[in-house]
């Protein structure tokens, strides 16, 4: 039996540590696995995730990824958004910019109508 100099259970090697939790890594090994072992070169890498495609039951298609079928269009679209009903369409993957520019011209049209209006109450006011 070891001698234990510290009292704590792990032969006096590391402070709070138990002997069975220590590792031991031999000077000069790269660490390529767990068990040191080097993988063979006939093992191709195992993949992390597994990608699944959904088959759309209303359209009977396979759906690339990030493609929703959208219930007021009744299509599937490719990296669906959402449908405005403004447009009338839903905004995806081909219209996303084009819905930006819209954003924004009705952002500048209301910010517009905001400053005609504050002009016209501060010219009758003051």
């Amino acid at each position: 039996m070891e001698s234990d100099e510290d009292g704590n259970g792990n032969g006096g090697n590391t402070p709070g540590v138990p002997r069975a939790m220590e590792v031991r890594i031999p000077a000069g090994s790269d660490l390529t696995s767990a068990t040191g072992e080097q993988p063979r070169a006939d093992e191709s890498p195992k993949p992390q995730f597994e990608v699944s495609q959904n088959f759309c039951t209303l359209c009977r298609v396979v759906q690339p990824l990030r493609t929703k079928h959208c219930r007021a269009c009744d299509r599937c679209v490719a990296t669906f958004d959402h449908h405005c009903k403004w447009l009338g369409n839903c905004v995806g993957e081909k219209n996303k910019p084009v819905f930006f520019v819209y954003v924004w011209f009705q952002l500048a049209q209301c910010f517009w109508c905001f400053t005609q209006v504050l002009s016209r109450y501060l010219s009758k006011h003051s």
